[in-house]
């Protein structure tokens, strides 16, 4: 009944976890593994100032599902459940309290998290700031008598002109970056449950003084790191950090690395970076790369090696890019390199564009050098070997990314995703994606299209997107297939739902033949994309 209960509260909740690696051809399920409890257990906190003792409280969580609150100020006390981005509101009496959140993932898994409230009609005094800044990030852990909240004005306004601040409980850490350096007046103002306040006020110099270390993960958008990739090969003094050509949700970031291979150069031209630490691969030995490539079929070769042998400690794995004139995320896999042992000093990253053709006057871009695969963005084929499909099932549905079974007509791409409508299935079973790479682009137009291979004429395919961090901010559309046991292309016009242009988007839900219980019938999905 619990079950059912969440299930009810947070719209189809998942029940659990299938991770679908597009790097498989075969249907890979891996039901219920690497499901962990919730992390990073938060609770923004906020404190009425007439005299009621009336607080708000709103819970936070990575992989949460639900929340448990506990006030604390009763013996056998009922806990108040709330959804993500929910709040609750408790009147306390005056006194100290122990509350306690309990965050609740999908698998029913639960984290914890409690913190001492201090309810005073009094002024707050004594107040006290501990603030430390490092490079552009300041941190402030504010202290009172009598206060059990601090709204803390970080000296900045937002795009709007209203100062950005933060609100925290007493002895909690608040976090800010500043956008550059400079010196910013911060203030602080100690509230409790009266009407009376303490305020501080410190001047905050903020600079880029420390150096952070150059190594994994390479994204190029630090300013205190120097990005010296040396090109080799006839492409000398060719290998440069340059702004994004070609910003997309594929790769939003604003700098990358160029580089040209012009005509003539070698077959094994390229460039090298030598890092101040090796490459860490204790969470596996997959790297992954954004590449930008003018061809498909091109064949990217990755090295790492080591400064201090660099003949002899190396690996070096192939992949092949499949789009022309677009991101997307190569892996490659080190571990199939014979000789590659994870526990080597791997401190130097080389890369080769289009290795063994000698230079055509072409531009490769990279980015996103990293350990891991990385998240799905839009448009969604399932044939990039970098991005890990991960989809979460609910209500009886069964999802793999496996090879098309059926190459012809409008969709002969290699790879798809398929849902399985199990015998029984709820009418709202579908699946849900993991978070998306960034928000997706909704700027020059509001149609979504899908290829969809379906068993019947008429069935439902609901398409639903969500906020990933709170799933109340959506919008869906249903769209009736016209074709049974054969592709076609179907388009979702968001903007005839309840479409927010100024929302972020995030995650994708698919929902096969909404409002029909499932029959054990099989549907296919494929290039997922915003179209003109």
């Amino acid at each position: 009944m619990k079950t059912l209960k969440n299930l009810l509260i947070y719209m189809f909740s998942l029940t659990a976890l299938v991770l679908v690696s597009s790097c498989e051809k075969e249907e890979t399920s891996y039901a219920f593994q690497d499901v962990s409890a919730p992390t990073n257990v938060a609770i923004a906190f906020d404190i009425a100032q007439d005299d009621s003792g009336t607080v708000t409280v709103t819970p936070s969580a990575e992989g949460a599902t639900m929340f448990e609150i506990f006030f604390g100020d009763v013996e056998d006390e009922t806990a108040v459940q709330v959804a993500p981005g929910e709040s609750a509101d408790h009147v306390y009496a005056e006194g100290s309290y122990e509350m306690k959140v309990v965050a609740i993932g999908i698998s029913g898994l639960t984290s914890e998290l409690t913190k001492v409230v201090d309810i005073s009609f009094s002024k707050p005094e004594n107040l006290v700031l501990d603030i430390q800044t490092t490079n552009l990030t300041a941190k402030v852990t504010p202290t009172a008598e009598n206060a059990a909240a601090f709204d803390i004005y970080w000296g900045v306004e937002d795009e709007n002109g209203a100062p950005i601040m933060t609100t925290v409980m007493d002895g909690v850490t608040a976090l800010y970056s500043y956008p550059a350096e400079g010196a910013y007046t911060v203030k602080v103002v100690a509230r409790g449950a009266g009407s009376g306040t303490a305020e501080a006020t410190v001047v905050l110099n903020v600079s880029i003084s420390v150096p952070e270390t150059l190594s994994f993960p390479l994204d190029f958008e630090n300013p205190a790191l120097t990005y010296e990739w040396i090109a080799f090969g006839g492409a000398e003094g060719l290998a440069n950090i340059v702004a994004n050509p070609d910003m997309s949700q594929a790769n939003p970031s604003e700098n990358v690395l160029e580089l040209q291979k012009p005509e003539g150069a070698e077959v094994w031209s390229g460039a090298v970076l030598p890092m101040e630490e090796p490459i860490n691969f204790a969470d596996g030995n997959v790297i992954t790369v954004n590449v930008w490539s003018p061809r498909a079929g091109v064949p990217i070769l990755l090295k790492i090696e080591s400064s201090a042998d660099p003949s002899n400690v190396f690996a070096e794995v192939f992949a092949t890019t499949t789009k022309a004139g677009q991101w997307e995320a190569l892996a490659f896999d080190m571990s199939t390199f014979d000789g590659f042992d994870p526990n080597n000093s791997y401190d130097g990253v080389v890369i080769f564009g289009d290795f063994g053709t000698a230079g055509q006057g072409e531009t490769f871009y990279f980015d996103d050098f990293q350990v891991g695969l990385q998240s799905q963005s839009l448009p969604m084929t399932f044939e990039e070997t970098g991005v890990n499909n991960i989809w979460y099932p609910f209500g009886g549905v069964e999802p793999a990314v496996i090879a098309n079974p059926d190459q012809s007509g409008e969709n002969t791409s290699a790879t798809v995703l398929q849902l399985t409508k199990t015998a029984g299935a709820e009418v709202w079973g579908g699946v849900a994606s993991e978070a998306l790479r960034g928000a997706i682009d909704f700027s020059t137009s509001t149609v979504v299209s899908v290829k969809v291979w379906s068993p019947k004429v008429g069935a439902n395919i609901l398409l639903k997107l969500e906020n990933a961090e709170n799933a109340d901010i959506a919008v869906e559309l249903p769209v009736l297939t016209t074709v049974a046991n054969g592709w076609e292309t179907l388009t979702f016009d968001m903007s005839a739902g309840a479409f927010d242009p100024a929302a972020e988007y995030s995650r994708i839900v698919i929902f096969p033949d909404f409002g029909t219980n499932g029959a054990e019938e099989v549907y296919y999905f494929d290039d997922i994309e915003v179209i003109q």
